[in-house]
């Protein structure tokens, strides 16, 4: 896999963060997230969100390894021990001032997209759902594994 492969499909990943954020009027941001390193590698985050909803200051900040912890302990929720759901694929977290779908690619990489209250869940959960294969392939080509991250300095 050559370098400006691999820059190709981040720049595509990016695009894909974008276009999923721009579809829908309420969305504010979009991201992909290293759960095993608990690391933002991609953000995308409108310039013109005005909503009081989203990071302060300019940065996502994470909490610590909260999504390393969340997805197992949503696993374990949905297993046959206990409510007999499936796999989880998607969660979503509706608050008082917006709503945040986290949407699961595998073990290791999770999407968030967030936005204030009117977000089209339905929507931008189908989209997601529909580009799954595409992300998942697109994260390896552009080799956004540990061994990566160091080349794209993050």
């Amino acid at each position: 896999m050559s370098i400006e492969e691999a820059k190709a499909a981040r720049t595509e990943l990016m695009q894909l963060l974008k276009n999923i954020c721009e579809s829908d009027s309420y969305a504010i941001g979009a991201i992909l997230i290293d759960v095993k390193n608990d690391l933002v590698v991609l953000e995308y985050i409108k310039k013109t969100a005005t909503s009081d909803v989203g990071p302060k200051g300019g940065g996502i900040e994470l909490s610590g390894g909260l999504l390393g912890r969340l997805i197992p302990a949503l696993k374990d929720l949905c297993s046959e021990g206990s409510l007999n759901l499936g796999e989880p694929f998607v969660s979503i977290v509706m608050a008082h001032k917006g709503t945040a779908i986290i949407y699961i690619l595998s073990l290791e990489w999770v999407i968030v997209v967030f936005g204030s209250k009117g977000l089209s869940i339905s929507y931008i959960v189908q989209q997601l759902a529909q580009s799954h294969s595409k992300i998942r392939a697109l994260i390896v080509k552009a080799q956004l594994r540990r061994e990566g991250l160091e080349e794209w300095g993050l």
